[in-house]
């Protein structure tokens, strides 16, 4: 090896990379107050920080079962709902930090429902998407302790990370926020239609079915996580009525469902749990209203839209209508 190379790998790649270290960690700290805009979630922490109070005496928290119909359709009179559904990924914790912030600028509301599948009170989230969809959204001091005390194993509040080793999530995201609109406010959808769209009963994939076989042999339970937010909520809104609205679920899993009793045994382990914390506690069922064909499924999961996403709208907004 001649004196060059032994230069270069001995001093200025050495030198070139602390370098490139350093200036990675200078400009990381100039855009660590840059809120993130990845994903809906993103956004829906921004609005709260930067839109103005909406003071609604309802507040609706959920999957993105629900946060899909809430995207195109408005379930009640504009001002009377805050539409605070997620995805699954953040969980019931994502829910409770996202109202925690709500109560930052609005008025306490009345009534707190969660309409969502019944899976999503079993979900904690961990491993990628607990990083992206929870511990990077949520980093105010208090929400830090509470993911300390509560899922230690999601979040490590003495990992040091050098921003040349993670430059996507501390540079390449915080630039391409600078760049995104602002959002001004909640998702909010438009008015049911008073024709409404046609429902969906074309053929469905073989893929699709034997997810909606897999979803039905799911157990349905309540994690300790879960539990442990819903009754941190209980305690940050002690007056609040709190409702469970079970979102539509494919016929093929529902059927087995009720008669293995999973959903009843999801609603006993959630009065239980909550007895004594809440002061009014509901538990509403919307696949007793209707039943939804595995052919209103888009996959194990979601609705296919226009048509079941409309109709699971509409429901939704007799649900609360009856509640008010």
């Amino acid at each position: 090896m001649n004196s060059q190379w032994l230069k270069f790998i001995s001093v200025t790649f050495p030198v070139a990379l602390i370098f490139i270290a350093l200036f990675s960690e200078v400009f990381s700290y100039l855009l660590k107050d840059v809120p993130l805009r990845r994903h809906d979630l993103d956004r829906l922490v921004v609005a709260l920080k930067e839109g103005e109070a909406i003071n609604a005496p309802t507040v609706l928290l959920g999957d993105s079962i629900t946060q899909d119909v809430l995207k195109k359709y408005r379930v009640a009179p504009k001002g009377e709902i805050a539409n605070l559904t997620t995805n699954k990924a953040s969980g019931v914790v994502g829910s409770m930090f996202l109202l925690e912030r709500y109560l930052k600028k609005n008025t306490p509301p009345s009534k707190i429902i969660f309409a969502s599948t019944p899976e999503f009170f079993g979900y904690e989230p961990e491993g990628k998407a607990a990083e992206i969809y929870l511990t990077s959204v949520f980093n105010k001091t208090e929400e830090r302790r509470w993911l300390l005390k509560h899922m230690n194993n999601a979040f490590n509040e003495n990992k040091v990370e050098p921003a040349i080793l993670n430059i996507e999530s501390k540079i390449g995201y915080k630039i391409l926020a600078l760049f995104a609109p602002i959002p001004n406010g909640l998702i909010e959808g438009d008015e049911i239609p008073d024709k409404m769209p046609v429902l969906e009963h074309s053929f469905i994939h073989s893929s699709i079915q034997k997810g909606l076989v897999n979803r039905s042999n799911e157990h349905l339970t309540l994690s300790k996580i879960v539990g442990s937010a819903l009754i941190d909520i209980c305690k940050m809104l002690p007056e609040a009525d709190l409702y469970f609205v079970i979102a539509p679920m494919p016929e093929i899993t529902y059927l087995k469902r009720k008669e293995k009793g999973e959903i009843n045994f999801l609603r006993d382990k959630i009065f239980n749990h909550l007895d004594g914390d809440c002061s009014k506690v509901n538990f509403i069922d919307i696949n007793e209203y209707e039943i939804f064909p595995d052919v209103a499924m888009r996959d194990s999961d979601h609705l296919r839209r226009p048509g079941w996403t409309a109709e699971y709208a509409r429901l939704l907004r007799q649900v609360i209508r009856t509640l008010n």
